[in-house]
């Protein structure tokens, strides 16, 4: 008999420790004022023995009130020592304000709340508040131009806009997507040897819901001359076109072809007047006309959303 009191003693003092889970700090990590998104309760407490281990720990809403509910699983025989813990519990984005958060254990059937107060700041940085910047630009040996611009935080797309120096309108290329894009390349095959251009670069941090930066500020860069101009009075206006481009000192019935920046044919036809560009997606373009060696470049601008 005097083997197993001991045994029985210790089996009644974790009995009578079940129920005593309680919170001693609740605190947010990181600062959603500065992180402007989810973030994490860090829960400090204690439970009553060490045989208790953690299932779930959940985090709901609901107006200015947090409800966490933590759950441990049913203390068997252990020892009925009181140890620390400490967990983390998502929270969704929330506005600024204070929350009255309801810390909930449940553990083999009985149930403890304790009741905690914490303030969300107003949000002061928000994922792709600040347009891209130090913006360069190197000439390749093959005549296109390599764009560069520092990454920004969290960004997942990025987007180029560009025009001839001193032109109005910008045309707008397709988004570049990968993890905080950094570059773009423009061919040489849409660029006029020695001709100054302008570009900006913007990124998205969400396309649903729409998160964008600004567009950074202007920088310009001039196109290598790698090419001898054929002898052509070719010319072609607006330039940037939107709907319709001229082309001065074509022949009538030439035939003429337009090339993307991928180098995809995606128009053809015969020059009877201006030609129909409406249809084009924003872009940098090359225009071939007859038996014309010298590419003619120009611009198609519509500025549109921010969707690939």
């Amino acid at each position: 008999m005097r083997t197993t009191l001991p045994f029985l003693v210790l089996f009644l003092a974790a009995a009578s420790l079940n129920a005593q889970f309680w919170t001693t700090a609740v605190s947010t990590s990181p600062n959603p004022a500065t992180a402007c998104g989810p973030f994490n309760l860090v829960i400090d407490g204690n439970k009553p023995a060490t045989n208790y281990s953690l299932t779930t720990a959940t985090a709901l809403v609901v107006g200015s009130t947090i409800n966490v509910t933590v759950v441990y699983t049913s203390a068997g025989i252990g020892l009925p020592a009181i140890t620390p813990v400490n967990y983390n519990v998502p929270v969704a984005t929330v506005p600024a304000g204070t929350y009255t958060v309801n810390v909930d254990y449940t553990a083999g059937g009985n149930l403890e709340i304790s009741t905690w107060t914490i303030t969300v700041d107003p949000c002061t940085t928000t994922p792709c508040s600040q347009a891209p910047s130090g913006l360069t630009s190197n000439a390749n040996p093959n005549g296109s131009v390599a764009l560069a611009w520092l990454p920004v935080s969290g960004s997942i797309a990025c987007r180029i806009r560009g025009r001839l120096s001193g032109a109005i309108a910008w045309a707008t290329t397709s988004p570049v997507f990968g993890i905080e894009p950094t570059s773009y390349i423009i061919p040489n095959a849409v660029l006029t040897d020695g001709a100054t251009y302008d570009w900006q670069v913007q990124c998205a941090c969400s396309l649903s819901p729409i998160s964008i930066t600004g567009w950074s500020a202007t920088a310009n860069f001039t196109a290598p001359t790698l090419r001898q101009a054929a002898a052509s009075a070719l010319q072609v206006f607006p330039n940037p076109a939107t709907d319709w481009l001229q082309v001065a000192s074509a022949p009538a019935n030439e035939p003429f072809e337009i090339i993307d920046i991928l180098g995809r044919s995606v128009e053809r036809g015969m020059i009877n007047g201006p030609i129909g560009v409406q249809n084009l997606p924003t872009g940098w373009y090359t225009l071939r006309i007859g038996e014309h060696t010298t590419s003619v470049p120009f611009l198609k601008s519509e500025e549109g959303t921010f969707v690939p």
